[in-house]
């Protein structure tokens, strides 16, 4: 299932962080057309902006007031997955963020995509459901509207500053395009560009 196709984006901690760090992300989740849900432990966990000097309860509030951001709390079921997934059983376990939207997602009735750049979470879910759909934080950001409604240097400079204050990881699959569009000497700013860039 592509971003697009999915009834709401389930958003783990992480995601949220790359996000806020790309310094535009009402505008970025306004462009996204779609319902971008967060567990409440989720939201919880975020306690601060990757970017100095900015207020993360504030813009995230202000994404709820708009409503392009919902908090959903977890049903009974879901929590008791989200238990196991935070328990020590499953090799040290997941952080409550991404095991929180795991559990979320898991429960609800319509397809929902977890969006999580957590390698061990992503892992969870490929192996015990395989039928979840997952995305990276940059599927998002590579989405033909997000490119052709805003110009090339702000998006440039969204994923730049993602890169740079939040550490938002990049798979192999997209590291080219994050390099070209961001411009080398930047990338060379950017280890979470991967080893080597």
């Amino acid at each position: 299932m592509s971003p697009e196709q999915a009834d709401s984006l389930i958003f783990d901690a992480s995601v949220t962080i790359n996000f806020l760090g790309t310094g535009i992300a009402g505008r970025l989740v306004e462009l996204l057309g779609q319902p971008i849900v967060m567990a409440d432990r989720t939201f919880r966990e975020i306690q601060r902006h990757p970017i100095r000097g900015r207020d993360h309860a504030a813009e995230l509030d202000e994404l709820v007031r708009t409503g392009f951001l919902r908090i959903e709390t977890l049903n009974s079921d879901a929590k008791e997955l989200f238990f196991e997934l935070t328990g020590d059983n499953l090799v040290g376990g997941l952080d409550d963020g991404e095991a929180a939207a795991i559990a979320l997602a898991t429960f609800k009735p319509q397809s929902a995509l977890v969006i999580t750049d957590d390698r061990k979470a992503r892992n969870v879910v490929s192996q015990r459901w395989p039928q979840q759909g997952l995305a990276y934080s940059i599927d998002l950001l590579v989405r033909p509207n997000i490119e052709s409604t805003l110009s090339r240097p702000v998006l440039a400079d969204a994923v730049y500053s993602a890169l740079k204050h939040a550490r938002m990881r990049v798979p192999a699959i997209n590291r080219d395009w994050a390099v070209k569009l961001i411009g080398e000497n930047r990338a060379t700013e950017c280890p979470s560009l991967g080893s080597g860039r």
